[in-house]
């Protein structure tokens, strides 16, 4: 059996068989700072617009938003995704390092899809 342990609880416990995660990670904290961060930044783009206004881009002109995701999330989230890509550029992250990272990222989670935990 081999044992990951961090501040003396083991983290993923595997056996030939199986492979378990601790019961921190049981989805609901993850699930809850999804939900904390997606309101965080709705409430941010909101205090931007009574500020601002709303953003324009000539990339969201054309749409229209659908059924289930109308346009305000849909600026909202484009607002946070250029000040991110601005920050990355700033601190001198290329987008070739950005590349290169992705399918490591993805290697790292291998694992835990095999595993089941997706």
């Amino acid at each position: 059996m081999v044992r990951w342990f961090t501040s003396g609880h083991a983290l993923i416990s595997c056996t030939k068989r199986t492979m378990t995660l601790s019961p921190i990670f049981d989805g609901k904290p993850i699930a809850l700072l999804i939900l904390a961060g997606v309101a965080s930044l709705l409430m941010a783009y909101a205090v931007r617009v009574a500020r601002v206004g709303r953003i324009a881009a000539a990339r969201l002109d054309t749409v229209r938003g659908t059924v289930l995701l109308g346009r305000y999330p849909i600026e909202a989230f484009h607002w946070a995704a250029r000040a991110l890509g601005k920050a990355l550029s700033r601190v001198g992250v290329s987008p070739d390092l950005l590349t290169f990272l992705s399918p490591a990222l993805t290697l790292l989670t291998v694992p835990f899809a095999a595993a089941g935990y997706f």
